[in-house]
């Protein structure tokens, strides 16, 4: 795949509608209505750089705002994003700005800028898959099953809509 053709299969979710709520207990219809993955193969990978995917990234987010500010909702949205290294996917999310920590298991490592998540992503050597050889069991049947710290790496930005959602 061309960088052309990956960012014109991009298209469809720079426009995507978003879901807007401003009830806090609505937490599994935004995740469920405003999450965004994408994936990318290791060639097309090396065609595409930190800046491109930054800008399609600001047109998805000017989107977002824009639908924001047209609605009838008092509220701001965090943004937010991160690569899972385990499916090779940069995840992105919008949720209402009031709910006070992201929908999160793993312990979280904040991040300042979007660019390093989007490094993380291009540069990952598992697009393609995890190779077979460097899978490790983690059924319980190892002995060597040591718990590993991990903390993932997610970049939040606050977007207040509106001066009404101030």
């Amino acid at each position: 795949m061309t960088k052309e053709e990956f960012f014109e299969n991009l298209d469809e979710i720079k426009s995507d509608r978003i879901y807007l709520t401003d009830n806090l207990e609505e937490l599994n219809l935004e995740i469920e209505n405003n999450h965004w993955s994408i994936g990318i193969d290791s060639v097309t990978a090396k065609q595409v750089n930190t800046n491109d995917l930054e800008g399609f990234l600001k047109e998805m987010v000017q989107n977002r705002t824009r639908q924001l500010n047209e609605s009838d909702k008092e509220i701001g949205l965090l943004f937010y994003a991160w690569f899972d290294e385990q499916s090779g996917n940069l995840n992105f999310n919008f949720i209402n700005s009031g709910h006070k920590s992201l929908p999160f298991a793993a312990e979280i490592m904040f991040v300042d800028s979007i660019e390093t998540i989007l490094n993380d992503f291009l540069n990952s050597e598992y697009l393609d898959g995890i190779p077979m050889n460097e899978l490790e069991d983690v059924s319980g049947n190892s002995d060597d099953n040591e718990e590993r710290e991990f903390k993932l790496k997610v970049y939040k930005e606050k977007i207040p809509g509106s001066t009404k959602a101030q």
